[in-house]
């Protein structure tokens, strides 16, 4: 239960470093509670569908690795999908009770009132938390506005079920303040797609209660989300216009409106106990408590008017902005939808299995019509689908029937007369409004969701499946010591085993990770072979990671350049070799195997480097550049060699590249251009390389100088010296350099017969 607690409060997971620990803590966890289970004999090791869903999800994720285009990627999201699984598992066990939910859900409740108060408090600037608010968003320690939103409109639900069934009047306070706060950072959030959710969780929690308590509940949240509303403008504007003592005054004066307000309600709410031991709210106090809170929501609202400026600026900008710009038009909405249908494309090509985790992010340039950049393709249900194909998101499916059928089930044999039941309702509905948002956004990849989000399934099953007593089978009545192998002995072993494989595994690539910050800190100071060191046993251990070949290639190349040592410069083309292999559609790694590459004077297979890095990412302009200055140098090498054939097919590979720039990557630039008009002056084309030079020099950049250099070269080839000379007298005239270079191109020409 301690992780669902934590696991928010460390950028939500998101980052491997982070992660990884809670894995390691969550697997030994999951060993001892699957031994515990082995030891008290139980008979089943699932006891609901649900079970089997989940640990298809999760082995559809171990399939994937088959298939994977980046290896290291898909073994972290299997090892995410196990940490998933195991909080879930663990949930549905320990859960067995009212109490034991009532645990959980209280432990979940106060990780929202935290995260709540964090992202307050960076906004108003009292709590120094990088990220947590920026870009007119609280963020709070998740650092993702969306997700933050969703998180706490999930839990507000939860604690408005928990202040429902709650039979302590100072509980009940609590709740209500608590709910307060999230709704001022679900307004501060900024979250279009939480906000259009929330009034479906509201109808949803109104639904499943008794009308005997809908009046109560209604007048319970309108205190709560009014004040948490109008509270929230005033401490957005107050933010808004650097006046952070006025935001803390509309949170505090928000907050004592509200828990005074609870404190009338309950007051009156014990005067209208009747004889008869029913209970009625609205026989006594009704009219007086809204007069009560008519006259505190004005007072409020009066200090909103007074702090904004006027009726016409209560609204704070960064949410009027959101609005008036939210249409089909809008470029989230565009983009989401060019993201799902590219999502459909790369499922297409891996109907079955899947990419493997990460495969979104390796391939999704190559399926796009237009360059964009996006690590997540903002639908888990899509992402799952390309992850892990069609088998994973039948799973996926099969988890959300399950669980709601639980829930009708459920709804359907006990009913809504239990006040007991809110805070499971609350709970319920707080993965419904998860699931529903994740489809639209990418709030799993942020693992802390992950983790909420299955302990919820995973606690609500479990109580729901011992207080009805279905699909629960008894021990063996003749002999309790004896269980059936096959559903206990046999499944509880191998979880043992499993998990303390997912404890070794988590735990090397964690030390690897450890490890390579120690060789690059090594590698900084130019200490080789210490960095080496370290950087091949970061390999041993996590053999996966492709960024560890690449510094290992480095090191091995700064070797053969130093001492002209030829195992190292063998040694860094097998390395190089084998971080292409890993990871061949990351373009970082490919730029880095490039430098690697020119280091080792290895022309053929910088070029081929180049050409990877353009599938890698055939819409990115900069990637053509690259690949026509590679093309470049191998063309002047062999005209300084005098091969002047060979040189002659460089030129013509660079003027194609440029030609074969597809649509979707825009106009070429500056750099290509110039490359470009060079490669056309030396093949002989002089108007296509006087056009392109031309434009470059309009430019009026830093390779105006190089363009015009190669203007005058142009101009000479063609014999009209007198432009020759015009282009020269347009250099700087202090620095003979320019000069000189022009004089090096023309005699090389010259020499090459040109």
């Amino acid at each position: 239960m301690g992780v669902v607690f934590i696991s928010p409060y460390f950028r939500g997971l998101y980052f491997e470093q982070e992660l990884l620990p809670i894995i390691m803590v969550v697997a030994l966890s999951f060993a001892c509670c699957v031994g515990e289970l082995l030891f008290k004999r139980d008979e089943r090791f699932f006891n609901h569908p649900l079970d089997w869903a989940i640990l298809a999800l999760m082995v559809s994720y171990l399939l994937s690795i088959i298939n994977a285009v980046h290896i290291h990627q898909a073994l972290q999201a299997l090892l995410t999908m196990a940490l998933f699984f195991m909080v879930y598992f663990m949930a549905g066990r320990m859960i067995r009770n009212e109490s034991d939910y009532n645990r959980l859900i209280l432990i979940a409740y106060m990780m929202g009132i935290g995260l709540a108060i964090a992202g307050m408090g960076a906004a108003a600037g009292i709590i120094n938390i990088p990220g947590a608010y920026a870009d007119g968003h609280i963020r709070s320690t998740l650092q993702y506005h969306n997700t933050l939103a969703i998180y706490l409109t999930g839990l507000s639900l939860v604690g408005w079920g928990l202040t429902l069934r709650s039979e302590r009047r100072i509980s009940r306070l609590i709740y209500t303040g608590g709910n307060f706060l999230m709704v001022i950072v679900i307004i501060g959030a900024i979250s279009r797609g939480t906000w259009i959710l929330y009034p479906l969780g509201f109808m949803l929690f109104i639904f499943v209660i008794n009308k005997q308590s809908r009046g109560y509940a209604l007048f319970n949240w309108a205190i709560f989300f009014l004040f948490g509303v109008v509270s929230g403008f005033g401490f957005l504007n107050s933010i808004n216009m650097g006046q952070k003592i006025s935001a803390l005054g509309f949170v505090l004066a928000g907050l004592m409106m509200t828990i005074f307000m609870q404190w009338l309600v309950e007051s009156g709410k014990r005067k209208a106990n009747r004889p008869d031991g029913k209970e009625n709210f609205f026989i006594i106090g009704a009219p007086q408590l809204l007069g009560i809170w008519l006259v505190l929501m004005l007072g409020l609202f009066y200090m909103l008017l007074s702090n904004s400026g006027g009726i016409t600026q209560i609204v704070p900008r960064q949410i009027s902005a959101k609005v008036e710009k939210t249409s089909l038009q809008d470029y989230s909405v565009n983009d989401r939808l060019t993201f799902y249908q590219d999502a459909i494309k790369i499922a297409r090509d891996y109907p079955l299995l899947g990419t493997g985790g990460g495969g979104w992010e390796a391939l999704y340039h190559s399926y796009a019509e237009r360059l964009y950049w996006s690590r997540e393709v903002h639908s888990y249900y899509l992402q799952t689908l390309v992850e892990v194909g069609s088998l994973g998101l039948m799973a996926l499916l099969a988890i959300v029937v399950l669980f709601l059928k639980l829930l009708i089930n459920f709804k359907q044999q006990l009913g809504d007369g239990n006040l007991s039941h809110y805070a499971l309702w609350g709970g319920a509905i707080a993965v419904i409004m998860i699931g529903m948002h994740s489809a639209i956004d990418f709030d799993f990849s942020l693992p802390s969701t992950g983790i909420l989000f299955y302990a919820l399934i995973g606690g609500i099953k479990g109580r729901i499946v011992n207080e009805t007593r279905t699909n629960i089978k008894l021990i063996n009545k003749k002999n309790r010591t004896e269980i059936n192998k096959f559903t206990g002995v046999i499944p509880a072993v191998l979880g043992i085993l499993i998990a303390l494989i997912i404890l070794v595994e988590a735990g090397a690539i964690y030390r690897a990770s450890q490890l390579k910050e120690i060789g690059a800190q090594a590698l900084e100071e130019n200490k080789l072979e210490k960095a080496s060191n370290f950087y091949q046993k970061a390999a041993r251990l996590d053999p996966w990671q492709a960024v560890y070949q690449v510094n290992l290639a480095q090191i091995q190349a700064l070797k053969a350049d130093n001492d002209q040592n030829s195992q190292a410069h063998q040694e860094a083309k097998d390395y190089a070799a084998r971080a292409a292999e890993l990871e061949p559609y990351n373009s970082k790694v490919r730029n880095a195997l490039i430098n690697i590459y020119a280091m080792l004077r290895e022309g053929d297979l910088r070029i081929a480097e180049s050409e990877a890095l353009v599938r890698a990412n055939p819409l990115l302009e900069q990637s053509y550049e690259i690949l026509a200055g590679n093309n470049m140098d191998a063309a002047w090498y062999f005209l300084q060699v005098g091969r002047k054939e060979q040189a002659e097919q460089y030129f013509i590979r660079v003027i194609n590249i440029r030609q074969k720039l597809p649509a979707g990557a825009g106009q070429s630039g500056i750099g290509l251009n110039l490359l470009t008009g060079q490669a056309a002056v030396c093949q002989g084309n002089i108007k296509l390389g006087e056009e392109l030079l031309s434009q470059v020099v309009n430019m009026n950049n830093e390779k105006a100088a190089t363009a015009r250099i190669w203007l005058a070269v142009a101009s000479t080839l063609k014999g009209d010296n007198a432009a020759a000379t015009s282009y020269l007298k347009q250099l700087s005239t202090q620095d003979k350099a320019d000069i000189a270079k022009y004089q090096a191109i023309m005699q090389l020409l010259r020499s090459s017969n040109f």
